[in-house]
């Protein structure tokens, strides 16, 4: 167990010291029977990490994210947990995993349990050729995703989010009036209420403005 509230603090730590000041972290439940460590447990865990770094500075919500390999049983313990731990900070289910792998249309069942609790969905979306079928991107848009696309990891690309941006302005030739229109349509999708919105427009606006946040 310590081992996993380490790598979370160490990631929210990591995302903050970037400047994020709103995050929505994604993760998959896991079990480590070896520990006595269920999904339960992990998710736990990993709430109990994002409730102790604090909000003073970034506000931190959790994605739990079914992958294309699970089983419909699977996918279903997933979706219970998000809407057990809804109340602690999990705002949403998602997918995702190995495009060329599963059937996603064995999650049609749970995607609908978490829609009916008031949970969002997001969707890995076309993202390689043999997961682009009509059949398959058809089922995806009839679970009524709030987001679809790719989810960045920072793990994985070695690119942190003010990297993308400047990425971004380096070769779109985006100026600073730009990117800050780009980060107030970001907010508009987030999957927090309307209090974190308003809270993400005032800190652009300073921004725009030249305030500190």
């Amino acid at each position: 167990m310590e081992s996993i509230k380490f790598s979370t603090t160490s990631v929210l730590q990591d995302f903050r010291d970037d400047g994020v000041i709103y995050l929505e972290l994604r993760t998959t439940p896991r079990e480590i029977p070896s520990r006595d460590i269920t999904k339960d447990d992990y998710v736990s865990s990993v709430l109990d990490c994002i409730k102790d770094f604090g909000k003073e500075k970034m506000s931190t919500y959790l994605i739990l994210s079914v992958d294309r390999r699970n089983t419909e049983i699977e996918a279903m313990e997933v979706v219970d947990l998000a809407v057990k731990y809804k109340s602690r900070g999990v705002v949403a289910v998602d997918l995702c995993g190995d495009p060329s792998q599963g059937r996603v249309s064995l999650f049609r069942a749970a995607f609908a349990k978490a829609k009916h609790h008031g949970l969002k969905l997001t969707l890995h979306f076309a993202e390689v050729p043999s997961s682009s079928v009509e059949e398959e991107l058809m089922t995806l848009l009839s679970y009524k995703p709030e987001r679809i696309g790719h989810t960045d990891d920072v793990g994985v690309f070695c690119s942190p989010l003010s990297n993308e941006y400047l990425l971004a302005a380096e070769h779109f030739n985006l100026g600073h009036g730009e990117l800050v229109e780009i980060c107030g349509k970001a907010i508009e999708a987030i999957f927090g209420d309307n209090e974190e919105k308003k809270r993400l427009r005032e800190s652009l606006s300073a921004f725009k403005e030249g305030a500190t946040i």
